[in-house]
């Protein structure tokens, strides 16, 4: 499992992502990878991606030395680390790299997004609207990067791309856009599980509440499913 944290691309590292990827791990036996990758806005678009695929490229090159099955490896991430985990979906298909699987945990997945916009989820549940522009604005502040699909995988085409389990939460103002990402790619004949939490904020999945514990499990047992683990 090659895990990239949230964060906006902007905030998140290791530690972040630790005590999921731990969990992960336990609960699958996978070797779980989780990726550093640049933040903006030092490292604004295509950085984080760039080092996103490139961390993929290095783990199927060296998968003898990291004594792991180059031909059963998951992508996974929350939130801006979901948007990298799915757009490294895209660029493995088009390289014919065969991945068994992409975890979307509230994934980024659009970049039509109108911090001005009427949202009754934009404000007072963590996330809001004003929030996730001004990341937008630190990751791609040239807006005719936005719509690349490398930053925003909803502009790509996602015909034969890896399974995929999409997990959304309902307080949270990304969750119509993973909805949607959902349905788009079970349009174009992708095998689409998804989780919906209604009662959950945006960041859940790193949090040590119920909601969180049962969406890791969730996570774990479709991770298992793809990776044929009993």
């Amino acid at each position: 499992l090659l895990w990239f944290h949230g964060g906006g691309w902007v905030l998140g590292d290791l530690d972040t992502g630790d005590m999921p990827c731990r969990e992960l791990c336990m609960s699958t036996g996978c070797t779980v990878i989780s990726v550093d990758y640049r933040l903006a806005p030092e490292a604004p678009f295509p950085a984080a991606f760039d080092d996103a695929l490139a961390a993929l490229l290095y783990v199927l090159n060296h998968a003898d030395e990291l004594m792991i099955d180059p031909t059963r490896i998951v992508v996974g991430g929350d939130s801006a680390g979901g948007n990298l985990a799915a757009a490294v979906a895209l660029a493995a298909r088009d390289r014919s790299i065969d991945l068994a699987g992409q975890l979307l945990v509230y994934p980024v997945t659009a970049s039509n997004f109108d911090p001005s916009a009427p949202c009754d989820l934009g404000d007072g549940y963590g996330l809001t609207m004003a929030g996730m522009g001004w990341f937008w604005d630190c990751y791609a502040p040239d807006r005719a990067n936005r719509a690349d699909w490398r930053a925003a995988p909803s502009a790509g085409e996602v015909a034969g791309v890896a399974d995929a389990l999409v997990i959304t939460a309902g307080y949270d103002p990304l969750a119509a856009e993973g909805l949607s990402y959902a349905e788009q790619m079970r349009a174009a004949g992708v095998e689409v599980s998804a989780e919906h939490a209604p009662s959950a904020i945006h960041g859940v999945f790193t949090m040590d509440v119920t909601s969180g514990a049962h969406l890791r499990a969730v996570a774990g047992r479709w991770v298992n499913s793809v990776l044929s683990v009993s």
